[in-house]
């Protein structure tokens, strides 16, 4: 059972396929709606928020909402860059060719040069915000059971041909913790064996993760595109500065809030959040909402539950010491 003022919320992430603190060199495309902080440099054409593999495109808001956000600069000098649903709203230059659709049609601007102040998005808060949420839901205690390399398990009938580098994740209830270290899921076969509408919450400890391969399964589906508890899996890459995933589909959304993303090929089937991002031979941000619901972190922003503790100043601090001190010293007078 989940706690009371479980919530859905990814904080200032919540309404954004992909939201990227720093820079993205982008190519391929983001199904969804599209936040980056820094400078945004796309090659060899670009969509935003229309449907290119299996989520679904955004509808369009004839003005009334932003389909891409850059804090900096956007550079589409290498290949025209699209986008459909909402404006596009950049603090920066914008260089070569970038788009609107459908064209005459609707009201969606390109607002360029409006300042890093003017985008709708503090990324800076944003960031320290999901950076304190992925460290709250690191510490949860693993409810799931862990399985590897083919070793016998409720789930898998074992035989001699299973592939040797597999792993099997299981468990019951609403939510689902699994905590993982880097390099458990850089596996032939995953499957995940849990309750429908579960909440999945894969924690994954390590610096630098390389994730290769294609094969993902789910209560034995292995159609990336009928999952039941795709939407509501997420992954917590919480110690990640560097995260490769490599020709490779996760079945769930991705918290890497201090981590450079690369995708070659492949993509993530959920929302994205990352450091910095670079996007290969490929590599997508599908469109897929998170839908599982996490226990309150304390954090800023909506659906926390809680509000961020207040620090003590360093003068307190000094002065609760120097209160002990004087404490101290009188009981020993005393003596």
């Amino acid at each position: 059972t989940l706690p009371a003022g479980a919530s859905t919320s990814l904080g200032a992430a919540e309404d954004w396929n992909a939201m990227i603190f720093n820079n993205l060199n982008a190519s391929s495309d983001t199904e969804g709606a599209l936040a980056v902080g820094g400078n945004m440099t796309t090659s060899g054409g670009y969509s935003v928020g229309k449907k290119a593999g299996f989520g679904p495109s955004l509808p369009d808001s004839d003005g009334a909402k932003d389909s891409l956000v850059v804090g900096g600069n956007l550079n589409a000098s290498n290949g025209y860059t699209d986008v459909f649903g909402g404006n596009v709203r950049v603090g920066g230059t914008v260089t070569g060719g970038v788009g609107v659709n459908p064209p005459h049609i609707t009201n969606n601007q390109v607002y360029a040069n409006v300042g890093a102040g003017n985008v709708g998005i503090d990324f800076v808060a944003a960031k320290a915000d999901l950076v304190a949420r992925s460290t709250a839901w690191s510490q949860l205690a693993q409810t799931g059971s862990v399985y590897h390399n083919n070793e016998a398990n409720p789930y898998i009938p074992w035989n001699p041909y299973n592939p040797p580098n597999e792993i099997a994740l299981g468990g019951t209830g609403d939510l689902v913790v699994f905590n993982l270290i880097g390099d458990a899921l850089d596996q032939v076969n995953r499957h995940f064996f849990v309750d429908p509408g579960a909440t999945v919450l894969v924690n994954v400890s390590g610096t630098d993760i390389d994730i290769t391969g294609w094969s993902w399964y789910v209560n034995g589906n292995g159609n990336l595109q009928t999952f039941a508890n795709e939407a509501n899996i997420i992954f917590d890459f919480y110690e990640a500065l560097t995260l490769d995933l490599n020709n490779t589909t996760l079945p769930g959304s991705v918290l890497a809030p201090n981590a450079h993303l690369t995708i070659t090929g492949g993509g993530i089937n959920g929302q994205t959040i990352a450091n910095s991002a670079t996007q290969i031979g490929g590599g997508q941000f599908n469109n897929y909402s998170f839908g599982g619901s996490l226990p309150p972190t304390g954090g800023s922003g909506s659906g926390t539950g809680g509000a961020t503790p207040a620090v003590p100043s360093p003068a307190a601090v000094w002065g609760g010491l120097g209160l002990i001190g004087s404490m101290l010293l009188r009981r020993r007078r005393r003596g």
